[in-house]
């Protein structure tokens, strides 16, 4: 395997670990929102079902006669809401009516810091759906001087069916924070422990690859060596990248009298090596009729001691002077 190639599947390797961890992180971004809006608008629906019930109750007649907390009609309102306080994610429930073109508070039920009949409300878009006659609900998460909540808006019809008025519920959303919160963060710790894995993935495969083209660390060549001399098998071939296959002098020793048997056996197997396109060294040639052979053979390269027997180096430096190499 050459460089290009291990650079090539390791990237392609990375790709799919950073390709996976992108996608496990989308999922959970997912997850979060989806889970988020399914917590959002399940509140939402118990807001409305409550300013709904709620409104059913009050006597809209009765409640156009409301003028001050002084007013019978006023206990008698602030009654009926009160005991929907005990509801856990209620925070405010409350009465209101719109009338000469200003929106007021009739009866609320805040225990600590009622607003006063009459006082003044702003108008938002999100309540009129409420004065036409039909329940509605934040769109989105409302901001004023009593807090963050989401308010849910059901209209209050007296006796010939008109509006006379609405109940607002507010729902408290520090119970939907809390547990968004730790929502996000178990996505979190979810999606660090899969990057860690990754990481961990990622490293695994580089040491793998590195493992598989350990052969190719000097001048980017491997080599089998001692073909069928008891540490290697022609099988290998299939199953190991090598440029370079060296056949070890068994092969010739092991001839014996079926020459020609044995002669086949070389040359199919050097054929068969050159065939995947391997480099060809034959060691442990001893004579000309084995270099000839093996001529025929088209093998690569031969060594053994025809030529010369191992050298040390201050030898073999004084033979490459010689005109025979």
């Amino acid at each position: 395997m050459n460089n290009r190639t291990f650079r090539m599947q390791r990237r392609y390797s990375w790709y799919i670990v950073l390709t996976g961890l992108a996608a496990f992180i989308l999922l959970g971004v997912v997850i979060y929102v989806n889970v988020s809006n399914m917590m959002i608008n399940q509140s939402k629906n118990n807001a409305m079902g409550l300013a709904v019930i709620a409104a059913n109750e009050i006597d809209g007649d009765s409640f156009e006669t409301i003028q001050s907390e002084r007013d019978d009609a006023y206990f008698d309102v602030l009654e009926k809401i009160t005991k929907y306080m005990d509801y856990s994610m209620l925070q405010y429930i409350y009465t209101m009516r719109y009338k000469n073109e200003k929106l007021t508070f009739v009866v609320d039920a805040d225990p600590k810091n009622p607003a006063a009949c009459g006082e003044e409300y702003e108008l938002l878009p999100e309540m009129e759906p409420a004065l036409h006659g039909q329940a509605c609900c934040d769109s989105k998460l409302i901001k004023d001087k009593w807090g963050s909540f989401f308010s849910a808006y059901a209209p209050i019809f007296n006796s010939e069916h008109e509006v006379v008025g609405m109940v607002g519920c507010d729902i408290r959303t520090s119970d939907i924070v809390d547990r968004l919160t730790r929502l996000r963060n178990v996505m979190i710790s979810l999606i660090t422990v899969f990057a860690i894995l990754s990481l961990i993935s990622m490293v695994m495969i580089a040491h793998d690859m590195l493992q598989r083209d350990q052969l190719t660390e000097i001048s980017n060549e491997s080599r089998l060596k001692d073909v069928a001399a008891g540490y290697s098998s022609l099988s290998m071939l299939k199953n190991i990248n090598v440029d370079v296959v060296k056949i070890d002098k068994s092969f010739f020793d092991s001839l014996g009298d079926k020459k020609q048997n044995g002669a086949n056996l070389v040359g199919n197997v050097i054929r068969m090596i050159k065939d995947l396109n391997r480099i060809v060294i034959c060691e442990g040639v001893e004579t000309e009729e084995q270099v000839e052979f093996l001529k025929s053979t088209e093998c690569n390269i031969v060594q053994g001691f025809l030529f010369d027997k191992p050298l040390p180096v201050e030898q073999f430096e004084e033979r490459l002077k010689l005109p025979k190499y």
